[in-house]
């Protein structure tokens, strides 16, 4: 297939990869793309590595929608990639509109960005280049059991929801704070999936979406908020915004 995309030199726009190692993607992307406006890759295991990152690089500048995606079930210590590779990636990609990657499954804990502990809101400083960016998609993956740290003591659907609102808060903020992405509108967390009957060991973050809001206090005091919406608000907000279409843990393409 890549030599026949080499021989042709088509003029791709849309693209959506998937394979069991992110080398087997390589053929594929090891041409001139320069007219690539969407890139969906999702593969089973591993880091984003020096030689796809190389060819991402080449191609960013016409970018406008990238999602990078792992699958199985990781331990929540594991990256998609260095905040290295991240740094290069918007870099390059400046020109994106909506970005999804996956995070650690255990960013999301409140020791890693409030207070003094702020490892993560720290590992979010590459996405000042991208001055463009509408919707940005934290991804996260799948877990063998749902996580013990906050408030979230029985991991019920209102306990996940409230931990999810205090951290999008926490980034909305840290992000006005240091005047990251003028344009952002939305946020979304997690995914569109759900264990099916017998598919014990596995949990996976349910997706939430937010707006970037605005509350006053008694004092007059402004500060930016996580306004948690539908799904729909966020296609209203960018009709063009297909990061809720490509969901790669989802049973469907899209909803």
């Amino acid at each position: 297939m890549g030599e026949v995309f080499r021989l042709e030199a088509p003029r791709l726009e849309h693209m959506t990869l998937r394979g069991i190692d992110i080398d087997n993607i390589l053929p594929i992307i090891d041409f001139n793309l320069s007219d690539l406006a969407t890139l969906h890759i999702t593969w089973t295991y591993g880091l984003l590595e020096e030689n796809v990152l190389e060819r991402l690089e080449r191609f960013g500048p016409s970018l406008r929608t990238l999602t990078l995606h792992t699958l199985g079930v990781d331990p929540a210590i594991f990256d998609v990639m260095h905040v290295t590779s991240l740094e290069r990636l918007c870099q390059a990609c400046t020109q994106l509109q909506f970005f999804g990657y996956q995070i650690k499954g255990d960013d999301l804990a409140p020791s890693n960005w409030t207070g003094r502990g702020n490892e993560f809101l720290a590992r979010l400083d590459p996405l000042k280049h991208l001055k463009d960016l509408r919707i940005l998609h934290f991804r996260f993956p799948k877990l063998i059991e749902p996580p013990a740290y906050g408030d979230a003591t029985n991991n019920g659907p209102n306990d996940i929801t409230w931990e999810v609102q205090r951290f999008a808060n926490a980034v909305f903020r840290y992000m006005d704070k240091h005047d990251m992405c003028p344009r952002l509108k939305g946020m979304i967390f997690g995914t569109h999936w759900n264990a099916q009957p017998g598919m014990d060991g596995e949990w996976c973050y349910p997706r939430h979406c937010f707006v970037k809001g605005h509350q006053t206090d008694a004092l007059n005091r402004t500060m930016v908020v996580a306004v948690l919406v539908p799904p729909y608000m966020i296609r209203q907000l960018e009709p063009d915004c297909d990061l809720l279409d490509f969901d790669p843990e989802s049973e469907w393409a899209t909803e």
